[in-house]
C-alpha cells in the first residue's frame, strides 16, 4: 500500500474522529466568563445533571468510534483487556476534560452523566472493535465475517434504521393506537414524491442488504428489517409515523426482486442517479426563486439542537441524513468511484442546492453546512477505511 499502511490510516481515522468529538461537544463555540479559582475547582462543580434520553444515546454513540478505532490503532501484540482499559480510560480523561470546557460555552451543560456515557461509548466501542478484528483474522468466510468486512455499510444501515425513532420517546400506550390510525387514515393519500423517496430509501438498505449478508438472504432480511420498523413506527410510535412510509416501505419490497436481478455495480449506479434526482428535486421543491436571503448556517450540525427549551439533539434526523449522504457516497464507491473524490463532487452539489434554497421563501428550507459536511466526512472515512482494507466491494457480490 506504498506509503499508507493500514495502521497509518487507522491512525489518520482516529485522529478526524476525535476531531468530531471535540466539534460536536464545544460546538457552538459560544464563549462565555466564567469565574473560578482552579482547574480543581470546575471539576468539583460538576453535577450529575438530568439530559433528554436522546443527549444520552448521542454521547454513547459519540465516543464508540473512537473505541473502536482504538482497538485498531493499539499493537496487537497487548492484550484484549489491556486495549480495552487503555480505550476506555482515554475515553473517560478526553469526556472529563470536555466536560470542563463545556463551563465556558453558551448553551452547554457541564455534566458527569454525559462523562458515564461517553466512558461507556468508549467501552462498548473498543469491545466491539476487538470483536471484528478477530473475527477477520480469522477469515473463516462466514456471515459475521462478511457482515464486518464493510463497516461503514453497517453503519449505514443502522442509520436508516435509526432514522425511524422519534425525536422523543413517547410512552407505551396501546389504547391510543386505533386513534393514531383513524388520524393516519384521515390523512389520506401522500404525494408521490415522499413515498418515492421512503422506497428508495428501503432499496437502498437492500443494497447494503446484500453486500453485508448471503445473497439468498437478501429479500428475507430486507422484509424483516421492512415490517419490524413500520410495524414499531404504527404502534408504539404512531402518533409520528406517515403514510408515505407504510406506502414508500411496501412498494420497496415488491421493486426488490426486480432491482436483484442487477448485478451490484449496475444497481448502485442506477440508485445513485435516483437518489441525486431525488436529493435535487426534495432540496429545490416548490423550485420558486427570488432574492437570496442571507440566514445560511455556518456552523455544521446546529440546525439539529432544539432551541425549544431545551438542547435535546435530533438523534433520528441526523441518522437520516447520514445515511442518505453517506450511501450516496457508498454507491459510488460501490460503483467503482473513489471515495475521497466521490465526497468532494457530493459536498458540492449539496452546497449548490443549499445556496440555491437561500432564494426560495422563507420557511421552505432551513440553509445549513451539515449535508455538506456530512457528505465529505463520508468521502474521507471511506477513503481511510479502504486503506485499510475495509471498503465496501460490492462488485464481487454475487447476485441475489
Amino acid at each position: 500500500m506504498n506509503d499508507w499502511s493500514p495502521t497509518r490510516s487507522a491512525r489518520w481515522l482516529l485522529a478526524f474522529i476525535v476531531l468530531l468529538m471535540l466539534y460536536g461537544s464545544l460546538q457552538p463555540f459560544h464563549v462565555r466568563h466564567v469565574a473560578f479559582d482552579s482547574p480543581v475547582e470546575l471539576l468539583t462543580r460538576l453535577r450529575w445533571g438530568i439530559s433528554p434520553p436522546a443527549d444520552l444515546i448521542v454521547n454513547v454513540l459519540l465516543y464508540m468510534p473512537f473505541g473502536a478505532t482504538l482497538a485498531w490503532v493499539l499493537p496487537e501484540r497487548w492484550s484484549p483487556a489491556g486495549r480495552l482499559a487503555l480505550a476506555t480510560g482515554a475515553g473517560f480523561m478526553i469526556s472529563l476534560g470536555v466536560e470542563v470546557s463545556q463551563w465556558f460555552i453558551v448553551t452547554r451543560v457541564a455534566s458527569l452523566a454525559d462523562v458515564t456515557m461517553n466512558t461507556t461509548g468508549a467501552w462498548f466501542g473498543c469491545a466491539a472493535g476487538l470483536a471484528v478484528r478477530a473475527q477477520r483474522s480469522r477469515g473463516d468466510g462466514s456471515a459475521v465475517t462478511r457482515f464486518t468486512s464493510d463497516p461503514v455499510g453497517a453503519m449505514l444501515l443502522l442509520a436508516w434504521l435509526g432514522s425511524f425513532l422519534p425525536v422523543y420517546m413517547p410512552r407505551f400506550q396501546p389504547r391510543l393506537w386505533p386513534i393514531e390510525w383513524g388520524a393516519r387514515l384521515a390523512a389520506g393519500w401522500p404525494g408521490l414524491p415522499p413515498i418515492a423517496m421512503q422506497a428508495l430509501g428501503w432499496l437502498i438498505a437492500g443494497a447494503l442488504v446484500r453486500a453485508l449478508t448471503p445473497p439468498a438472504t437478501a429479500w428475507r432480511t430486507l422484509g424483516l428489517l421492512a415490517l419490524g420498523a413500520l410495524a414499531l413506527r404504527f404502534t408504539w410510535f404512531a402518533h409520528f409515523a406517515g403514510n408515505a412510509e407504510l406506502m414508500g416501505g411496501l412498494l420497496a419490497l415488491a421493486l426488490w426482486p426486480l432491482a436483484a436481478r442487477l448485478g451490484p455495480v449496475a444497481l448502485a449506479r442506477a440508485l445513485t442517479l435516483a437518489l441525486l434526482a431525488g436529493l435535487v428535486y426534495r432540496g429545490l421543491a416548490p423550485f420558486e426563486f427570488g432574492a437570496l436571503r442571507s440566514d445560511f448556517h455556518w456552523v455544521p450540525f446546529t440546525d439539529l439542537v432544539s432551541h425549544a427549551g431545551t438542547t435535546g439533539f435530533n438523534l433520528p434526523l441526523l441518522a437520516g441524513k447520514a445515511f442518505t449522504y453517506g450511501t450516496l457516497v457508498w454507491l459510488v464507491v460501490a460503483a467503482g468511484g473513489g471515495a475521497l473524490g466521490a465526497g468532494l463532487v457530493i459536498g458540492a452539489l449539496l452546497l449548490a442546492i443549499e445556496v440555491g434554497q437561500l432564494a426560495m421563501p422563507a420557511g421552505e428550507h432551513v440553509s445549513t453546512m451539515t449535508d455538506p459536511a456530512i457528505a465529505l466526512s463520508a468521502g474521507f472515512v471511506l477513503m481511510l477505511l479502504g486503506r485499510c482494507g475495509a471498503s465496501p466491494a460490492p462488485a464481487a457480490t454475487a447476485r441475489a
